[in-house]
């Protein structure tokens, strides 16, 4: 999945041409007007399929479907009924068992590991520091993804293995430094298994999903008679997880294993998008005292912010905390999961009313942490008018047109482009969907005029990105320009650097001149 901002542009580049087209026609489930525009959304983000649970005000309310869950051999379309695999909302999942559990007083997020596995759990570089139960809710457990965890999908490895690999741990003190961790969060199914000496899957059955009426498993052999969607990613095109194939060949989960199950709460869990809303509901209020005042306080509260700071995310005990007027004015609290293409979400604001999302595919763009799909369907549920940029001018011109966002951003449109859309003054529009119809087009031009550039004479980068910022093309097709230009060796400032201070030099230019000229040239001298 593309992470971080290059990645996100290369991705969104190559989305247009090379990503699986969506097959959605239409959505079922909502008033006319919102299922169009539904429609639009998930074919913008090249959705597979995908099945979406509203809730208002603690109820469930509409049940939109679109699109297949699976394409092969034959298409079988999404209902109300899929089941769809969740990936990394199992954790939001998993801290519900916990909480229920510490709600009913058979554990506490305060205990160490060492309590619960019977043996001493330690990162080598803080031998006397406790690592506990709570640290691996929120990620702040100094114990990481290592490669013997990666190694350990193929070739299984005890846990206790993994536990006594340095590997294992980062060289941050246990407490103090959020790093997301799948090998973490899943280690908290081993850790219940060895306490109770049940399954996970017995203890999520018996504690959470029975009191609760809800439908899910964590174990797929038991799904076998039931529609289990694949999951496709749309880029490159790719069936990653075939739902035939993999209840096939699963085995029941009914026996504890502590060794061997930190697969399963980390991402692992089966059901359906009414059923996620459900669990989404039992996060916001604790339904009637299923989980203490304490405990939905411990999942709510956020304790440590996301690296990346595009979107203003922050983890507590099991729940994301969406903090970020730039995507929706309210607070938000919920989880993601991305998995085999699939990009699943659930959000819900302070008064009860959000979305469950599950999809079979779908496009793995990020705003920061915070993947496209979810940023628009939070935009779409939650009714955001800062969702919507404006138009505020287009000056035409024989080459095309310059359209300006909001009174601010100017954006060439050339004369061709104009061929296939209209824009025009006072017109309503999302600048992010513009700069995603936008920039395969765009990039071509652009290009072309930067290597015309470059023939006539050698230049830096600032200069190239001046030219074309002049010509008022977009940031990300500047950024993808000149990525291009790297890479090809048509730039290298520091060669240009040395060859245009030597000129200078010649000329009989002191040092502090050519700096001055290079830093016009957007060279930084050194």
């Amino acid at each position: 999945m593309p992470a971080g901002n290059l990645k996100n542009t290369l991705y969104q580049l190559a989305l247009p041409i090379l990503g699986l087209r969506s097959p959605i026609a239409s959505v079922q489930g909502g008033s006319d007007d919102e299922n169009a525009r539904l429609c639009r959304l998930l074919r913008s983000q090249h959705a597979v399929g995908a099945c979406i649970q509203r809730f208002e005000k603690g109820r469930l309310t509409e049940c939109f479907t679109a699109g297949n869950a699976r394409m092969e051999p034959s298409a079988q379309p999404v209902t109300a009924e899929t089941v769809f695999r969740t990936a990394s909302i199992a954790k939001m999942v998993t801290a519900l068992l916990v909480f229920r559990l510490q709600t009913l007083d058979k554990l506490n997020v305060c205990e160490e590991l060492s309590d619960f596995l019977g043996v001493p759990v330690q990162n080598p570089h803080y031998p006397q520091a406790p690592i506990t139960l709570g640290m691996l809710l929120n990620h702040t457990s100094s114990i990481v993804d290592s490669p013997a965890y990666f190694a350990s999908f193929q070739q299984p490895v005890s846990l206790t293995e993994l536990l006594q690999n340095p590997a294992s741990y980062s060289g941050s003190l246990p407490g103090l430094q959020f790093r997301y961790s799948n090998f973490a969060a899943g280690l908290i199914g081993c850790l219940l298994e060895k306490r109770f000496q049940q399954s996970f899957e017995q203890l999520a059955q018996e504690h959470l999903f029975q009191p609760l009426g809800v439908s899910a498993t964590f174990d797929l052999s038991t799904l076998k008679e039931k529609p289990v969607a694949d999951s496709w990613r749309v880029l490159p095109r790719e069936r990653c997880f075939d739902a035939e194939k993999r209840m096939a060949a699963a085995f029941s989960l009914d026996e504890p294993d502590p060794e061997r199950h930190y697969l399963l709460a980390s991402g692992s869990l089966f059901l359906t998008a009414k059923d996620l809303a459900k669990l989404a509901l039992t996060a916001w209020n604790g339904h009637d005292g299923f989980l203490s005042p304490e405990c939905l306080s411990l999942m709510q509260t956020p304790t440590v912010p996301w690296p990346r700071q595009e979107v203003c995310l922050r983890h507590g005990m099991g729940l994301l905390k969406l903090d970020d007027p730039a995507i929706v004015k309210k607070p938000l609290w919920g989880h993601q999961g991305f998995a085999y293409g699939a990009v699943n979400g659930v959000f819900f604001d302070e008064e009860g009313s959000g979305f469950a999302c599950l999809n079979s595919g779908v496009s793995e763009q990020r705003q920061g942490h915070l993947a496209v799909i979810n940023r628009d369907l939070i935009r779409f549920f939650f009714g955001e008018a800062s969702a919507h940029d404006l138009i505020t001018a287009v000056e035409h011109s024989k080459k095309g047109a310059v359209v300006t966002l909001n009174g601010e951003e100017k954006i060439f449109v050339s004369r061709a482009l104009l061929i296939e859309r209209e824009f025009a003054e006072g017109q309503a529009l999302q600048r992010d969907e513009l700069a995603q119809w936008l920039l395969p087009r765009q990039y071509p031009e652009s290009l072309n005029l930067a290597v015309s550039l470059l023939a006539q004479r050698a230049r830096s980068s600032g200069e190239i990105q001046k030219k074309l910022r002049d010509k008022f093309y977009l940031p990300e097709t500047i950024e993808m320009v000149l990525y291009k230009l790297e890479k090809e060796h048509f730039l290298n400032d520091e060669a240009f650097a040395m060859e245009y201070a030597a000129a200078l030099s010649r000329r009989q230019m002191g040092r502090t001149r050519i700096g001055q000229e290079l830093r016009r040239k957007g060279v930084a001298p050194k």
